[in-house]
């Protein structure tokens, strides 16, 4: 970058040879019909220079004479922080704060063109391309509101419906190519011809591509949604409901031979490497919590209920209980530590009483607006 460029702050992404070089062509190959005079003129100058100041920005943040912690950063380096910031994202919403939001979303945004940047770098793409991309695969997945009239969606579910039948095709093109994303390739492609068949999708291999880094319960609601593409899953939540009690019992069973196993250890001192189960006991329970844990995510997600949001704030009413409790027992001159078990049941009673009785307005919900009679019908993207 020029010395001229960097007094003016500003320089085109185009005209930038120092990235990917893709070519003008996929950067004119616009956003498909329909779209012309949905957002105004000024607003769209506005966003359009909003951003290319931040391009810019990273640019120099990134460049000769850039600042030495971006400077060193990488993809790898860089993953906890767009974790952290989505979450910072997640927790704007659930408490309401617009002010808030639109921080922690530029914060997030921020990662996003630092991650283009340095993808750009190493002559891979930038963040014109990840905005094409993006662009262009809600264009495919919305035939019914950019395609020539073929395809009709007039209710959320089939909406869902086509845009997992066109997933499904540009997922077995991509493995026929021999390239599992089709993401930043602009081929464009995947709304013509929805009946193909469907024996060229393994739904088995995208399970394997589940990010391991994903919170556990987000795997598990994603492979069971997986599962249930082909039929593989419960009529309703009644059948997913007895599969919690199932697998309740059978973890009640494997508790019952541990305590007889820790008594016979007990009684006959046996060391815990010498004792008769061998250690099994534990890895058969650990197996059976998990599939009990497994199973109430079924149930939420029948009953379209986010299961990570829905422990997220369990964990944070937890905390905020016993934070009252503490204050309480601090009121009667006590520690909770100096209590017994039953003075403490009786505290933990009153501080969610006391939640019961703060009205709605005062509480922290799981966000700021109302759940909309959609929410529950989702899109995997």
């Amino acid at each position: 970058m020029s010395d001229e460029e960097r007094k003016v702050g500003r320089f085109s992404p185009v005209a930038d040879d120092q990235g990917a070089g893709t070519g003008d062509e996929r950067r004119r190959r616009g956003c498909g019909k329909g779209l012309a005079g949905f957002v105004s003129d000024d607003r769209k100058a506005r966003v359009k220079e909003a951003v290319g100041r931040l391009y810019d920005i990273i640019a120099i943040l990134r460049g000769d004479g850039g600042c030495p912690w971006d400077r060193a950063q990488t993809h790898q380096s860089l993953d906890r922080y767009l974790l952290e910031e989505a979450w910072e994202v997640i927790d704007a919403i659930r408490t309401g704060e617009m002010n808030k939001l639109c921080e922690e979303l530029g914060d997030l945004l921020l990662q996003i063109g630092l991650h283009a940047r340095i993808a750009q770098e190493h002559g891979y793409f930038d963040l014109g391309d990840v905005a094409l991309a993006i662009s262009e695969k809600m264009i495919r997945r919305h035939p019914h509101v950019f395609g020539n009239g073929e395809f009709v969606a007039r209710t959320p579910e089939e909406v869902v419906s086509n845009w997992e039948l066109i997933k499904m095709r540009e997922a077995a093109k991509a493995a026929k190519r021999g390239d599992l994303s089709e993401e930043c390739d602009g081929t464009g492609e995947g709304t013509e011809d929805l009946g193909e068949t469907r024996e060229e999708y393994r739904l088995g291999e995208e399970m394997g591509r589940i990010p391991a880094h994903w919170p556990a319960t987000l795997q598990a609601e994603r492979i069971q949604k997986l599962a249930g593409r082909v039929g593989f899953d419960w009529p309703d939540s009644s059948g997913v409901l007895d599969k919690v009690r199932e697998e309740l019992e059978e973890v009640r069973v494997l508790l019952k031979l541990k305590r007889r196993s820790e008594k016979r250890i007990s009684e006959n001192g046996t060391r815990h490497e010498e004792r008769p189960d061998g250690g099994e006991i534990e890895g058969r329970l650990e197996e059976e919590i998990g599939d009990l844990l497994f199973s109430v995510v079924n149930l939420a997600r029948f009953e379209g209920i986010n299961p990570e949001k829905a422990l997220r704030n369990a964990v944070r009413r937890f905390g905020e209980r016993f934070g009252l409790m503490e204050k309480m027992a601090a009121k009667q001159g006590l520690r909770l530590s100096e209590m017994g078990s039953e003075d403490m049941d009786k505290l933990w009673e009153a501080a969610k009483s006391h939640e019961k009785d703060r009205p709605l307005s005062g509480r922290k919900t799981g966000g700021y607006r109302p759940k909309s009679a959609n929410e529950g019908t989702e899109i995997e993207r």
